[in-house]
């Protein structure tokens, strides 16, 4: 990917800004996902063997490592550093042994200048729990939605089959762990 994000919004003008953003991350992740997976492989071993699924966080930041300057020559300026607030996000599995999970977050939008919120930036990582490992591109996709509320229930819809509006938040989740392991 050669274009700056202010180039990119400069020639996609007729698109509303979120969902150019969002394009734009889309097609940065997906000409960088895999390269950083090979480029930096050791030292996400090691960072797995030693702090576990903490390390997917090493990775993600990788991922977005020269992001958060252009979004910010854009004018532009997000919630949370992206992929999003950790602390809020969603996590789900397919699989008992947790080797084909998944965690949903997300990030809100504005324009830096007047506060305005454009819309959310949603990053999904899929991931296992028993190596480290990235099996498939992170889907990075723009809602028009901005607040927490109407984010969680359109991404309810779109992932309905794993009962999204049922998933705990992560410090939730975080918390019934520690409960069950002091009840044991």
């Amino acid at each position: 990917m050669t274009a700056t994000l202010v180039s990119y919004l400069e020639k996609n003008q007729n698109k509303a800004k979120i969902f150019a953003v969002g394009q734009f991350l889309e097609d940065h992740v997906t000409a960088t996902w895999d390269v950083i997976l090979t480029e930096k492989k050791a030292q996400l071993d090691h960072a797995f063997a030693t702090v576990g699924e903490p390390s997917y966080g090493t990775y993600l930041n990788f991922l977005y490592q020269n992001i958060h300057s252009q979004l910010k020559d854009a004018g532009l300026r997000v919630s949370t550093r992206l992929p999003g607030d950790m602390e809020i996000s969603r996590e789900w599995g397919t699989n008992p042994d947790e080797s084909d999970q998944y965690r949903c977050m997300w990030s809100t939008l504005y324009e830096h200048e007047t506060d305005e919120p454009l819309g959310t930036i949603v990053t999904v990582l899929p991931h296992d729990h028993t190596q480290f490992r990235v099996p498939a591109k992170p889907p990075v996709f723009a809602l028009a939605e901005t607040t927490k509320d109407e984010v969680v229930a359109t991404l309810s819809k779109r992932y309905a089959a794993f009962d999204f509006a049922n998933l705990p938040e992560f410090h939730v989740y975080v918390a019934q762990l520690r409960a069950n392991q002091k009840n044991q």
